[in-house]
């Protein structure tokens, strides 16, 4: 199973790049572009803030289906999926560009965990959690980090929530930080970091994890798509 994380910068041109040429099963979409009815596949809203957006894609392939969505008031949206013989998969999403990211992100924890356990102490097995976080550090701070904050982890102490919560870093499993996405250092998002996080079968189930490039995503936009593989 194929997980991406994608900011498409409203380009359309990226639909079906994700859902062909990186046969995406389900995508965390950053500012996306209409889906074309030539793609097959379903979009959830997740967020909108100040004009911009975040949705979560299943492909119409995958053999998952739709069970059920869970929006909260301080934003984001769970999705979950089944498909015969496997665990349901739970998908968390929140903003990225809100101030509330964590806070977002611990509620539907917890929330999930409620829907699935009557003394609400664990999480499904399978819930997957991406997308990029801004770094909302002081600007004094962020001068102090300098070049070292480039190979440092900003918002690590924000994350702390989820580990406490039973979800792991995916990208500790393979001993190395994510590359940085966002090939430009003069847009608003110079300072977002991309994350992908999931409970502990999931995690266990992840095969390869990598910051994709090629001459068709440098002609989409600045952003790079993380691609995740799940042996699921």
């Amino acid at each position: 199973m194929r997980v991406v994380s994608w900011n498409m910068q409203n380009n359309p041109a990226a639909w079906p790049y994700l859902a062909g040429f990186l046969r995406a099963d389900f995508a965390f979409v950053q500012d996306p572009a209409p889906l074309p009815d030539h793609v097959n596949g379903l979009l959830i809203h997740s967020a909108q803030h100040h004009g911009k957006q975040s949705v979560l894609f299943a492909s119409g392939t995958n053999g998952y289906r739709l069970r059920s969505t869970m929006s909260l008031t301080s934003g984001g949206v769970v999705a979950s999926f089944s498909k015969p013989g496997l665990d349901d998969l739970h998908l968390l999403d929140v903003h990225p560009w809100t101030s509330v990211t964590m806070d977002s992100a611990m509620e539907m924890v917890q929330e999930l965990g409620r829907a699935s356990s009557f003394f609400a102490k664990k999480l499904p097995k399978q819930v997957i959690f991406a997308g990029h976080l801004a770094d909302n550090a002081p600007s004094a701070q962020k001068r102090q980090r300098g070049f070292i904050r480039t190979w440092s982890k900003p918002s690590e102490d924000q994350f702390k929530p989820l580990a406490k919560a039973g979800l792991r870093d995916c990208a500790n499993k393979f001993s190395s930080p994510l590359l940085a996405t966002n090939r430009s250092h003069s847009s608003e998002y110079a300072e977002s970091h991309p994350f992908f996080w999931a409970s502990k079968d999931a995690y266990d189930s992840l095969r390869q994890l990598n910051v994709f490039l090629d001459d068709q995503i440098m002609a989409f936009g600045s952003f790079n798509p993380i691609v995740a593989d799940y042996a699921l």
